[in-house]
């Protein structure tokens, strides 16, 4: 018997957000767990630094070969696109949880089955599960579903996946959200019974992770961007203040050096060579976590950039890393939403995307070191993944007692 069942598409060493917050989580449960996910032994852009650390084994992990991978599949997908949608393309891959599930009923015998998005289709995984196991079902959104304000679905498709959503949420018994932000635009058109069942976990640091030794090698300010740019997510507001700064403080301009790792779209690039940045800005390739957090703690300043909206809903991982790196962070977002909050309640900056003036005075004061900058000791501790586990593992056990 164990006491977590785990389902999550992504783990490690599979590259992505969510298999990295999931690691830090399972890493302070004092509960045991059985973790079902993806075979992503043929997958691109596989991180094995953390293999140890993480402690996944034949023991504790099983992995399922995702079918919407194969050719025909994909042919298929690409024919009928709409079945990319129904939730997301993986959902070939949840039958065969399911399926498998079914075979392993005596072996595993979990308390509790626990469902991590995204994509979507693990939730799906998740109420099966529970038919087939009968135990409680939490399951964890790390971004909206249906709400969400990126996905462009047709009336077929947003008609689908709000059927389906609503079948997750009746079926769940903790239903957690990475912010009351989302919390609350998700579960606003459920009746107050499910209302009732959501509360909120956010992502998490380790501090056991990083570098302690990190020092800035460098005589020049460094300020750094970890991650990709996409969509609307622009750094042209950065930029345009960055450039107000060196046309009127021209003697700044070899004392800093911008570095963003990760991909950014060309109107990045082509915005670097207008304003005439090339010489402080400079786009490097990604590098794996555990990089990630060694040039997060070696940064003077650190950099986050939300898409311009009136209420930014999203909680980015990176943004706990960045606090556990304990060093100022710069955040371009809305003034409404998750991002403004961390990093004010933190003791970073908060700008708007208009803020242009104000974000270069900002920079200038804080290259000549006129700004102190001493985090919020509550609101590092608070993302702690220690922390964080404690808690969210507590309101697993209520879940688990009030069953019983």
């Amino acid at each position: 018997m164990i006491d977590y069942l785990i389902v999550s598409f992504s783990t490690l060493p599979l590259a992505r957000p969510r298999s990295y917050q999931i690691a830090k989580l399972l890493k302070y449960l004092k509960g045991s767990y059985f973790i079902l996910t993806s075979d992503c032994a043929q997958a691109r852009g596989l991180d094995d630094s953390l293999n140890r650390y993480a402690g996944y084994t034949d023991d504790n992990v099983h992995r399922v070969k995702d079918l919407s991978g194969g050719k025909v599949v994909k042919t298929i997908f690409e024919i009928c696109s709409v079945l990319n949608h129904l939730p997301d393309n993986h959902w070939l891959w949840g039958y065969s949880v399911a399926s498998l599930a079914k075979k392993m009923k005596k072996k595993l015998s979990p308390k509790i089955i626990i469902a991590f998005s995204r994509p979507e289709t693990d939730l799906l995984v998740g109420v099966k599960l529970k038919k087939i196991f009968d135990v409680p079902l939490v399951v964890h959104f790390s971004d909206p579903w249906v709400d969400n304000p990126y996905k462009n679905y047709n009336f077929l498709e947003r008609w689908v996946n709000k059927k389906l959503e609503s079948k997750v949420m009746k079926n769940a018994d903790l239903i957690f959200f990475t912010n009351k932000d989302q919390k609350n635009l998700v579960m606003q058109k459920y009746p107050e019974n499910i209302q009732k069942k959501s509360k909120t976990i956010p992502h998490c640091y380790d501090e056991a992770l990083y570098d302690c030794s990190m020092n800035n090698n460098t005589e020049r300010f460094v300020i750094r961007h970890i991650g990709n740019l996409y969509g609307q997510r622009s750094p042209a507001p950065f930029f345009k203040a960055l450039s107000s700064m060196v046309e009127e403080y021209p003697e700044l301009k070899n004392k800093i050096i911008v570095e963003f790792f990760g991909q950014v779209g060309k109107e990045t690039v082509k915005a670097i060579s207008l304003y005439s940045l090339e010489q402080i800005v400079h786009i490097r390739q990604s590098v794996l976590y555990k990089k990630s957090l060694e040039l997060m703690s070696d940064a003077d300043l650190l950099l986050t950039i939300d898409a311009e909206s009136e209420h930014n809903l999203f909680f980015p991982s990176k943004l706990a890393d960045y606090i556990g790196a304990k060093k100022n962070i710069l955040a371009i977002t809305a003034a409404k939403g998750p991002t403004a909050i961390i990093v004010k309640k933190y003791g970073g900056k908060v700008f708007a995307h208009n803020d242009i003036e104000e974000i270069k005075n900002f920079l200038v004061l804080t290259i000549t070191n006129q700004l102190e900058f001493t985090p919020d000791n509550a609101e590092y501790c608070r993302y702690n993944a220690k922390s964080v586990a404690y808690d969210f593992e507590s309101m697993l056990r209520e879940v688990i007692e009030q069953k019983l």
